[in-house]
């Protein structure tokens, strides 16, 4: 599976933390994984000193509104071809979602303190613990793919 974290945070505090221990935890299951954060941001260090393909993206709160910054985001999703994104911040979301959707990225995580499931504006809350956030996250993976697939059907 190919997942982008997103998360446009220049310093270190727990969410970074949490993308780059979740962002390895995939990338030794040899998932294709890459890190989307700001130029020389904490994260971005030490996702690449972790071995782990990094791109650097200016996001501000703004951001959403630059028609620039918009194609060159859905340009970089498309050419790189991602099932899954996942972000965990507001400003994030307000132009990573939107974008991901055009770009026919599948599965749109947004993680905020808990996991939300965004498709066609119905979204999937599930709490999770700490020591079990990688197996809940292959969890809501798979388990969107069945609801994705019960949309369908029905």
């Amino acid at each position: 599976m190919k997942i982008c974290f997103f998360n446009s945070v220049k310093t270190w505090g727990g969410g970074e933390k949490w993308h780059s221990d979740i962002a390895q935890a995939f990338s030794q299951e040899k998932h294709d994984v890459c890190v989307v954060s700001s130029k020389n941001s904490e994260l971005l260090n030490r996702a690449r000193a972790r071995g782990i393909k990094v791109k650097s993206f200016s996001i501000g709160n703004m951001s959403f509104l630059n028609p620039l910054k918009i194609i060159s985001l859905y340009l970089f999703f498309k050419r790189e071809k991602f099932d899954v994104l996942i972000m965990n911040l507001s400003k994030d979301l307000k132009i990573a979602a939107p974008v991901a959707k055009l770009a026919k990225i599948s599965k749109i995580v947004y993680r905020r303190g808990k996991i939300k499931i965004i498709y066609n504006g119905i979204d999937t809350k599930v709490s999770i613990k700490k020591n079990k956030e990688k197996k809940t996250i292959y969890i809501l993976i798979y388990n969107f793919c069945f609801l994705f697939i019960c949309f369908i059907i029905i």
